[in-house]
């Protein structure tokens, strides 16, 4: 009887790990699938609009977008023009950093990468017939009186809500220039000091004609501050970016199954150990 029992017992946790291994192998090929063609080549596009703190749209300045790597199922393939930046990596962790961004923006300008640019006319700037993958975008002429945003990723297509969308919004805010960012007006020069005269009421003693009095120097302004110096624009806030979907459900199932497991290997090693004893 309990040979039978630890039978049964057996042949359901064998059972229950087959079902687990199965759901998950399941939803990774849905994700797969869905992140790598599910859509044809072409498809996407990223809608960019500027705004101000305001929430008010901010017309002019040039963006540029660059095509940083592919998506090759849940993986990201540098491009041709960045395969040569191995200083970062890429994954659904870094791309949401500015400084990832920021790196790949100085390698292309150093390396004079071709991205294709367009104007910002009326605040909206649509970038489509995109494949799927990891774009840069980065602002190269910034709008009259606001400073330049900082550059941001963005991955195409973005998983919102469970749901895969393949024409991205993006709008990054866009500060204004301040007041201390004029260049300050000079301080004028001091006038120049008169020389100092002989006394007319003293003939007997004529000054030396190898010794001429000394004058002040006649140009000598006082330093006035560099005309060229302006303050550092502050940095603008972090573009929130749109991320990549992770799976996070069969985590807890896996642990709970690992538990199943260690509680059917004590019960087993118990009978086994009363099943010694009876005999």
């Amino acid at each position: 009887m309990v040979k039978n029992f630890r039978k049964r017992l057996l042949r359901a946790a064998i059972i229950l790990l087959l079902a687990v291994f199965w759901c998950g192998g399941s939803m990774t090929v849905f994700v797969s699938a869905a992140s790598s063609g599910s859509s044809a080549s072409g498809s996407c596009s990223i809608r960019v609009t500027l705004k101000s703190e305001s929430d008010s749209i901010v017309t002019g300045g040039e963006l540029t977008l660059y095509h940083v790597a592919r998506l090759n199922g849940n993986r990201y393939t540098r491009t041709t023009d960045f395969v040569g930046c191995t200083d970062i990596s890429l994954n659904t962790r870094t791309i949401s950093s500015s400084s990832t961004a920021a790196t790949l923006a100085e390698y292309a300008q150093k390396n004079a990468i071709q991205g294709a640019a367009a104007a910002n006319e009326s605040g909206t700037v649509i970038f489509s017939n995109l494949d799927q993958g990891l774009y840069l975008i980065v602002q190269t002429q910034a709008a009259e009186g606001y400073n330049v945003i900082g550059s941001f990723l963005v991955s195409v297509p973005l998983l919102e809500n469970g749901v895969w969308v393949y024409d991205v919004d993006a709008s990054p805010k866009v500060e204004a220039v301040s007041t201390s960012d004029l260049d300050d007006p000079d301080d004028p020069d001091d006038p120049d000091d008169p020389d100092d005269s002989d006394d007319p009421d003293d003939p007997d003693d004529p000054d030396d004609p190898d010794d001429p009095d000394d004058s002040d120097d006649p140009d000598d302004p006082d330093s006035s501050d560099d005309s060229g110096g302006s303050d550092d624009p502050d940095d603008p806030d972090d573009p929130t970016l749109p991320q990549t979907g992770q799976l996070n459900w069969p985590i807890p199932l896996l642990a709970g199954s690992g538990m199943l497991l260690i509680f059917v290997g004590s019960l087993l090693v118990w009978s086994g150990r009363r099943e010694s004893r009876m005999d």
